[in-house]
């Protein structure tokens, strides 16, 4: 399975599920920016983060969770740092944190939902907890998941407290919710994706991954208990809403949902559509510059 590798001048991010697109830019460092690799959110080995922290900053920061895509089965936050993506927010001012989280294995079946987002809730209240170390606002800690990761990103939005899991406990009574969403072409409607001909029949491994079961034996209420959609409400996080009109991995109706839905319940929410599919593929380094200003300015101000 390959993945897309595009730049925001530094951000590269990966893809849901496609092919691949050319790098445009890379970078391991930043001037003004330090670096922390390795560092442990939680006692399992997937679960760490990359920091790239502003130097010589005063009073406490904006920070970002940084969620790779990858169906929930790839990726790495190694490449949110070594593309550059992790050290352009932080070149913004952001404090910004480039999680891995577990990896759903199809082979053994190891690592089935809801363990991405046990790790990514749990990543939020390590830095909630830890925020006076990294010189952060508690109080200002923001999402950006791309495809898969965006998936993730919805969920920390709109929920108030860990899902069940085998970590749940851990920084017990520290709020895993964020107070801002970037979601870069998201899947957020499972029941609408599954009711496309062919559209998750390509991904046969879902239904196990999610459910334990054969895809064509899920339900409409399985798919709906596993969608952001389900959880948006009118207490979702601000979100910025980042989708290419040409994208055929994720549909941008699935975009276009989330933003309609959560203008509906009177959440600030801003839709940006980019000329290109998924992955940002096709879009024009000035244009990629453009989105990633927009982003780094939303997460900011929210």
């Amino acid at each position: 399975m390959r993945r897309y590798h595009i730049a925001f001048a530094l951000v590269v991010f990966s893809g849901f599920l496609s092919g691949p697109a050319p790098a445009l830019a890379a970078a391991t460092s930043t001037p003004g920016v330090r670096i922390e690799k390795g560092i442990h959110y939680g006692p399992l080995p997937p679960e760490t983060y990359d920091a790239c922290l502003p130097k010589g900053a005063g009073s406490p920061l904006p920070a970002v969770i940084l969620i790779h895509g990858g169906t929930w089965q790839h990726g790495s936050a190694a490449n949110l740092l070594s593309d550059g993506s992790c050290q352009f927010f932080a070149f913004h001012g952001i404090a910004a944190f480039a999680i891995n989280y577990r990896l759903y294995h199809r082979r053994t079946r190891a690592n089935r939902w809801p363990d991405q987002l046990v790790d990514a809730q749990l990543a939020v209240r390590f830095l909630r907890a830890q925020a006076s170390l990294y010189n952060v606002d508690p109080n200002h800690i923001c999402a950006l998941g791309e495809s898969a990761g965006g998936h993730l990103a919805l969920f920390l939005g709109s929920l108030d407290t860990p899902v069940a899991g085998d970590e749940a406990s851990l920084y017990f009574g520290v709020s895993p919710k964020v107070s801002c969403v970037v979601d870069d072409f998201g899947p957020s409607d499972l029941v609408a994706m599954a009711a496309i001909p062919g559209e998750l029949v390509r991904y046969r491994a879902l239904g196990q991954f999610f459910f334990g079961i054969p895809i064509a034996d899920v339900t409409k209420a399985q798919w709906a208990s596993v969608s952001p959609i389900t959880y948006l409400s009118g207490n979702s996080a601000a979100t910025l809403v980042v989708q290419g009109n040409a994208d055929t991995t994720v549909p941008p109706s699935q975009s276009q949902e989330v933003y309609d839905t959560l203008q509906k319940d009177g959440v600030a929410t801003t839709y940006v559509s980019y000329n290109g599919g998924h992955g940002f593929s096709g879009v024009s380094p000035t244009a990629l510059r453009r989105i990633g200003r927009k982003q780094a300015r939303f997460i900011k101000n929210n």
